[in-house]
């Protein structure tokens, strides 16, 4: 059975087929067991070496209490971003990250003639959300 046969056969088109998965960087674990290293900071995959801010594990601590009700799906965060930086509430979004708010994009703006361009080295996401 050649490729195109397979391809037929998955049901994933070409396009889907062909991207490369992404690769993650190692874990601080493998880094200190590959490299034999004892202190190691992690400066990518958008991590902070410093950890949790007190405050914001005592703000999730809070949250707990409340976490048999519906969210209000960022109202509060909204709000409170638009007064802060004197924009209508309108303008703000608020999601469950980067990726969640592109896909939101995608799926509202672009139709199914559109285009969308994406720089080669732009997360890998964004080719598959468009």
């Amino acid at each position: 059975m050649n490729e195109a046969q397979i391809m037929r056969q998955t049901l994933v088109p070409p396009y889907i087929a062909a991207m490369e998965p992404y690769v993650t960087g190692l874990s601080i674990e493998e880094v200190r067991r590959r490299f034999g290293l004892e202190r190691v900071v992690k400066l990518a995959s958008n991590e902070n070496p410093l950890g949790a801010s007190p405050r914001a594990i005592a703000g999730a601590n809070a949250a707990i209490a409340g976490s048999n009700r519906y969210p209000d799906g960022g109202l509060a965060l909204r709000e409170k971003l638009a007064s802060r930086f004197n924009m209508r509430l309108e303008n703000v979004i608020a999601g469950a990250g980067s990726e969640g708010i592109m896909a939101d994009i995608v799926r509202t703006f672009l139709a199914d003639q559109d285009e969308a361009l994406a720089s080669e080295g732009t997360f890998p996401a964004m080719r598959v959300l468009a």
